[in-house]
């Protein structure tokens, strides 16, 4: 009885505790702050000194007085002028903006998530001293500082006809030399080498045993992976503008249009801020029960 009662006791909350989630509730509400402020001040008249008198207030008249045409009227200006493959000056709309973002951040994501997996389930599966020296070859590479490497790459990649192409960009990003490919490595470790072993009995191939069998049970953190990655290259520029000039993004234009002088409506920047901002936040909210659950592994046969 004691026992239970000592488990039944509350934790008590330290001074440490209460700061701390004083801390992050405060970094919270900052962040909050930020992105409602966006939002309607993206609805206000941007034209002449009214942004200017009313900064932090919400957008004079009603709901339907609000400038609400801004998240149209800023489209015109997220274009970019580029040159394509033989040579002409071309501009690119919203519409191709999106595509590209979507195939540059899309594929790169996926290769991101499944050439990790695939690489640390063969350095699993067939332990070997290829497989030991992968492995040792992940960690050095991880902690030697690569810096000044763009100008060999970009030369590297002029030499193989692969710069400023899908193609070269998806090979770029073709590698299992992240940190994700240990993480892999460790779940891996973790699966029971009884479900290999029965699958192989009951006769399936090597190819049924790491797609229809393995890959189920890490589902959970191949799309986590793969969300993490879209993200990041969802909001990447710098990237997309070195090697892939003829491709922009909406980061490019986004980042370009916070650059230029042609347009100085404050409001319908944020406009377009909030427009490229909301794709991730509905993706978000759709796969977070998803993405955030339980990214244990296991199996078992009967």
């Amino acid at each position: 009885m004691k026992e239970m009662k000592k488990e039944s006791k509350k934790r008590k909350i330290s001074w440490f505790d209460v700061i701390t989630m004083l801390v992050l509730l405060f970094y919270a509400c900052m962040l909050m702050f930020l992105l409602i402020w966006a939002f309607f001040s993206a609805l206000k008249n941007g034209n002449g000194m009214s942004f200017d008198k009313n900064v932090l207030g919400l957008p004079e008249g009603s709901v339907f007085k609000w400038y609400w045409s801004n998240f149209v009227d800023v489209l015109p200006y997220l274009s970019q002028q580029v040159t394509n493959a033989k040579g002409e000056f071309v501009r690119v709309n919203f519409i191709g903006l999106a595509f590209n973002t979507l195939t540059y951040a899309g594929v790169n994501a996926i290769l991101h998530a499944i050439v990790p997996c695939v690489v640390s389930y063969l350095m699993v599966k067939y332990p070997c001293k290829f497989s030991s020296f992968l492995y040792v070859l992940i960690i050095v590479t991880k902690m030697i500082p690569i810096v000044g490497s763009n100008v060999a790459t970009i030369k590297l990649m002029h030499s193989l006809n692969l710069y400023n192409t899908r193609l070269g960009n998806w090979i770029m990003n073709f590698n299992f030399g992240g940190i994700y490919t240990l993480v892999f490595y460790g779940m891996f470790q973790g699966v029971s080498k009884e479900l290999w072993e029965a699958a192989e009995i009951d006769g399936a191939n090597q190819w049924t045993i790491m797609v229809k069998i393995i890959f189920p049970t890490m589902i959970n953190t191949i799309s986590l992976i793969a969300m993490v990655y879209f993200i990041q290259f969802w909001n990447e520029y710098s990237t997309a503008m070195l090697y892939l000039p003829s491709y922009p993004t909406l980061a490019v234009a986004l980042f370009q249009l916070s650059r230029t002088s042609s347009l100085n409506n404050v409001p319908m920047k944020l406009a377009s801020y909030i427009m490229f901002l909301l794709p991730m936040l509905v993706i978000f909210l759709i796969f977070k029960d998803k993405l955030m659950g339980n990214l244990a592994i296991g199996g078992g046969k009967e």
